[in-house]
């Protein structure tokens, strides 16, 4: 487990075990050892109604949980009063298709003037991560990834009246880390 600070929490980083089980259990096992190491034996992860997750028992403990291909990142509130969502993702070609679907219309006419078709991937990583951790932090059903409007900086986002600060890492094998923390 690799433990890393941003902002408003802590991360935690493990790799998706290479198991005979299905993708699904392998993130699951994954999630179950983090928080063991993180937090302590006996956690027990549970999600809301609204499918945001929590551990039983600690009803003030922000949590936010991600997955890419090759990890499993958890995310650990500092404050019980800040809302905290976490996003890891590795660049794909995908998003180069489906980028009008969650960009505005400045974030795309940003992302048409890259040139180089890999500074673009990375762009739309930037944009997809961030908007993702900042959908997690809101807490709120029905909103949309287009609503989001992630600053020109990337130190920021905003939503429906809410601001999200932003904080980044990137992991040597070319992956994004996106942490918004929903600010008060």
């Amino acid at each position: 487990m690799t433990e890393l600070t941003a902002g408003c929490c802590r991360l935690y980083l493990c790799p998706v075990p290479d198991t005979a089980g299905s993708r699904r259990d392998c993130e699951k096992a994954a999630v179950e050892s983090l928080i063991a190491q993180a937090l302590g034996e006996g956690m027990e992860l549970t999600h809301s109604p609204e499918g945001a997750p929590s551990v039983s028992g600690h009803p003030d403990l922000r949590i936010s949980i991600s997955h890419s291909t090759n990890h499993c990142l958890l995310a650990v509130g500092n404050s019980p009063h800040i809302n905290i969502g976490v996003d890891i993702e590795s660049p794909r070609p995908q998003l180069l298709r489906v980028a009008q679907r969650f960009l505005t219309p400045a974030e795309e006419d940003s992302a048409n003037r890259c040139g180089d078709e890999t500074l673009k991937l990375g762009l739309l990583l930037k944009y997809w991560t961030a908007k993702e951790a900042a959908y997690k932090a809101a807490l709120t059903p029905g909103l949309a990834l287009q609503e989001i409007h992630i600053a020109p900086d990337f130190t920021s986002a905003q939503a429906r009246g809410s601001k999200f600060s932003l904080f980044w890492h990137s992991l040597p094998a070319g992956e994004t880390i996106a942490l918004a923390c929903l600010e008060p």
